[in-house]
């Protein structure tokens, strides 16, 4: 699925450490490798050494470009030119609100946007929550989320948020709490199934709340998950990302990394 992958760096550590990420998972999918820096700083040229140094110690097949202009033009421009499948950057330093709106609105792939929360927590990556909600799931996460949980031999736990309002839900008929539970269980037996093709076995809970934010938060602490993979369509992110609510709420709280995954289409 991911045959070719974009990894924006710019020579911080938290980049450095999102790209990590990229690497394993360009290594998991047998993917060609390309390390991007736009600018003209010493830092950023070095860390695209550094990355394609060690990218290459992993054998994987990989490329460093260095470039200057309008940052979201020329990124979009190199995603075209080389066909990439998947970009990956960091949320800290290199992306600002306004050039991570413009990127998932523009990029013609599935982009990967990482805020790392422990720099040396990856390599014990063992515990992976998955939140589910509305009608987001796709083969693509179940595909993402199992070559991460294969790569570092870790577990994956399907959380179901189940979203109503304080007064409303207590007002639905039986019959339509009904369908309710049963949309919501044939959601996430679809996201499981498909996450089991992949060869990973995911323990499902579920979450009947009025704030998803606060659940998944509490979730992650609760269970000391080192990871969570968020899924956002293109307009729900942005229309996220400009209202602060849920995505970045769960950016900020979050005891751990986060992963926000924004399918191609």
């Amino acid at each position: 699925m991911y045959r070719r992958i974009l990894l924006a760096v710019d020579g911080s550590f938290h980049a450095e450490a999102a790209a990590r990420y990229a690497i394993h998972l360009a290594c998991a999918c047998g993917a060609e490798l390309f390390v991007v820096h736009m600018g003209e700083s010493a830092a950023g040229r070095e860390s695209v050494d550094r990355v394609v140094w060690y990218a290459d110690s992993r054998g994987l097949d990989v490329h460093g470009i260095v470039e200057t202009g309008a940052v979201v033009p020329a990124i979009e421009a190199i995603v075209r030119r080389e066909q990439i499948d998947l970009t990956v950057a960091s949320l800290r330093h290199f992306f600002k609100k306004t050039i991570i709106k413009d990127l998932m609105a523009s990029l013609p792939c599935s982009l990967l946007a990482i805020r790392v929360a422990h720099l040396g927590r990856l390599t014990h990556l063992k515990k992976i929550l998955v939140p589910v909600i509305g009608g987001m799931e796709s083969d693509e996460r179940a595909y993402l989320t199992s070559k991460l949980a294969n790569v570092f031999k870790g577990t994956v736990t399907a959380l179901h948020v189940r979203m109503v309002s304080r007064s409303g839900f207590m007002r639905l008929t039986h019959e339509k709490k009904d369908i309710a539970r049963v949309h919501a269980r044939k959601r996430v037996k679809e996201f499981v199934d498909t996450l089991s093709s992949y060869g990973v076995a995911a323990e499902i809970k579920t979450a009947i709340v009025s704030d998803a934010t606060d659940a998944i938060v509490r979730e992650a602490a609760a269970g000391k998950y080192d990871l969570i993979i968020l899924g956002a369509s293109r307009r729900d992110f942005l229309k996220q990302l400009i209202r602060g609510n849920p995505v970045e709420r769960i950016l900020e709280k979050a005891p751990c990394d986060v992963i926000v995954w924004r399918p191609v289409k």
